[in-house]
């Protein structure tokens, strides 16, 4: 199993904290649209899915793939969906590991925070997939990413995680958007070129992952619960993706932008 799902020497820590998790580990066939079909099926049974990573080949329609996610609303047991996954005879081999209290994802430092690394698929297969993925999910795809982006980042730039442009930086270099701007005494968030900005669902802002990205990084660094709206959308044919900060206490934000402040000036 190890061989054939790829050697795993690096990772990090997942604590239950009284939800179900596991990971789910495909190797896929040379099929399109195989990897949106399955993911299209856990949805379906209201897996909330997490961060992965997928390797390819051919274009994106065959090679591993490997998801971190929340069994908590499954309606079926994992041996029911992992007979279901086989019947559609779109994957090889399909695995699913789960945990009772503590998941080690060993693979997840090893990945750049590109769009088909935040939910690791091709364009393609992202466009097809959406379409059965309600936006809550999508909104926890990014936050989980983000919740983990600060424990690592924490570790490697220690006070300097209170410095809000080197998240800007952060972003803008992990594929997030071209040019990201944080400004907390506005409340606003504005990225140019937002990837997620394809999310397009209509007439509304349309940048799920990213919202919940925002939130997890900015709950983290803040200590509090924040929620992240986006109120401009690049799919909506305005000039760039403008994200609004709640945040049930003002002065924090007002006092961690003077941190940051300070922290620029060093």
């Amino acid at each position: 199993m190890q061989n054939e799902f790829g050697e795993r020497e690096i990772g990090i820590y997942y604590t239950a904290k009284g939800k179900s998790l596991a990971q789910i580990s495909m190797i896929l066939r040379d099929i399109p649209g195989s990897l949106s079909s399955i993911l299209a099926i856990l949805a379906t049974h209201g897996i909330n899915l997490k961060v992965g990573w997928f390797d390819t080949s051919d274009g994106g329609n065959t090679g591993r793939y490997s998801a971190f996610v929340d069994l908590t609303g499954c309606k079926v047991d994992p041996k029911t969906l992992k007979e279901e996954i086989m019947e559609t005879k779109l994957v090889h081999k399909v695995e699913i590991q789960v945990g009772k209290e503590i998941v080690f994802d060993s693979h997840f430092k090893g990945l750049r925070m590109m769009d088909r690394d935040v939910l690791p698929i091709g364009t393609s297969e992202w466009s097809e997939m959406k379409r059965h993925v309600s936006p809550e999910v999508l909104r926890n795809i990014g936050r989980t990413f983000g919740e983990v982006s600060v424990e690592y980042w924490s570790d490697a730039i220690g006070k300097l995680t209170n410095q809000l442009s080197v998240w800007e930086r952060i972003l803008e270099a992990r594929g997030i958007g071209d040019r990201v701007e944080i400004d907390i005494r506005k409340g606003m968030v504005t990225i140019e070129n937002c990837f997620s900005s394809r999310e397009f669902r209509g007439d509304d802002p349309a940048c799920y992952t990213v919202c919940g990205m925002l939130e997890g990084i900015l709950s983290q660094i803040l200590m509090e619960e924040v929620h992240v709206t986006e109120i401009e959308c690049l799919a909506n044919y305005q000039d760039r993706c403008i994200f609004r900060i709640e945040s049930p206490s003002t002065r924090k934000l007002k006092d961690f932008e003077e941190i940051s402040e300070k922290l620029d000036g060093i």
